[in-house]
Order: structure tokens, then C-alpha cells, then sequence
């Protein structure tokens, strides 16, 4: 079993704080993190902190990793969770400048994220 499908597990049953242990163990452990990994550490995290989120984000960047569509839309998803929407739009702005072509998803949760900022 990797670390990756237990924190994936983790997610699936709200237990996002020890999705975010098995990260801080694979940091310390090995093998280093992968875009994969951050991408299901923000999954299981999305629902219940966008500060969460964010900093996985940011913790991808400087590892040098580049974020695909799954991160951007795990990080826009937990900004409208957090009513976040000027947060939730630049990082729409940040996906089609890296290149990373939005989807479905993408913009439903950055429509979300404007109706619950009331900034429709």
C-alpha cells in the first residue's frame, strides 16, 4: 500500500488531519512528495481548510513542482468552500497563465466561489 492511497483512504473518510500526517512523514521519510501526492493531501483538506489548502499549494511551488488541473481545482474548490473569491479567481488567472487548461469543474467551483462571495 502506498502513502499516497492511505492518505486517498483518509480523504474519502473525512479524516483530512491524518491525510496531512501521512504528508509530514513522506516529507521526513521519503520518497520526496510528488504533484500526485500534494494533489491528494489538498483533496482530503479541501472541504475543511482553505488556509490548509493554500499552503499545500504553496508548499508544492517551492518544492518546484508545477500544479495540474487537479490541484487548481482542489485549491478553487476549498476557496469558495471559504468564500474566497478574489482568492479562487487569481488562481484561475495563475491556471491559464502556467498553461493548465481549466475544466468543468474548474469553473463551476470558481462560480461557486463568486456566489458565495455574493459577487456575482
Amino acid at each position: 500500500v502506498t502513502s499516497t492511497s492511505v492518505m486517498s483512504a483518509y480523504a474519502r473518510a473525512e479524516e483530512w488531519q491524518r491525510a496531512l500526517a501521512v504528508l509530514r512523514e513522506i516529507q521526513v521519510s521519503g520518497p520526496a512528495p510528488d504533484v500526485v501526492t500534494y494533489s491528494t493531501a489538498m483533496s482530503a483538506v479541501e472541504r475543511r481548510s482553505w488556509s490548509a489548502c493554500m499552503r499545500l499549494l504553496g508548499e508544492l511551488r517551492a518544492r518546484g513542482l508545477a500544479a495540474d488541473v487537479v490541484v487548481f481545482n482542489s485549491a478553487i474548490s476549498a476557496c469558495a468552500r471559504g468564500r474566497r473569491w478574489a482568492l479562487a479567481a487569481g488562481l484561475l488567472g495563475e491556471m491559464r497563465a502556467d498553461g493548465v487548461r481549466p475544466t468543468t469543474v474548474t469553473y463551476c467551483a470558481a462560480i461557486t466561489a463568486c456566489e458565495k462571495g455574493q459577487r456575482w
